[in-house]
């Protein structure tokens, strides 16, 4: 996870492909194990509810670790946007949306030069 705070505006696509992977494996690779760990201990009447207990867990904490991570951006965003000076730009970081509009697509939208180094200042200081 540290590796992402080398990446910049800059940064090559190689470089941000390969930390996604590289955290995607060791994150994919840790919530495939947990479960036998938690079951092995156990009775075999206990099993179903194992399973059922680390499911819940497993979906709460992905709820929580996307939702409060973007509220977070969504209002530092907010709060950066004022240096945009494009009003309908800085509509779309400020309307509680800017985690939406976080995209390469959306950047490729903006046609101004200027507006889109604005932009790119704001998500750059936000993360």
């Amino acid at each position: 996870m540290s590796l992402f705070s080398l990446l910049n505006a800059n940064s090559s696509t190689a470089a941000w492909v390969c930390f996604q992977l590289l955290c995607s494996v060791g994150a994919g690779l840790l919530s495939g194990i947990t479960l036998p760990a938690m079951q092995a201990p156990l009775d075999e009447s206990l099993v179903a509810v194992t399973t059922g207990v680390w499911s819940f867990a497993r979906g709460f904490g992905s709820v929580w670790g996307v939702t409060i991570p973007s509220a977070i951006y969504n209002n530092e965003c907010r709060k950066n946007a004022r240096s945009i000076t494009n009003p309908a730009i800085a509509h779309y970081m400020t309307g509680g949306r800017a985690y939406e509009y976080s995209t390469k697509a959306f950047l490729d939208s903006i046609q101004d030069p200027a507006s889109r180094e604005q932009v790119v200042r704001v998500f750059q200081k936000v993360c």
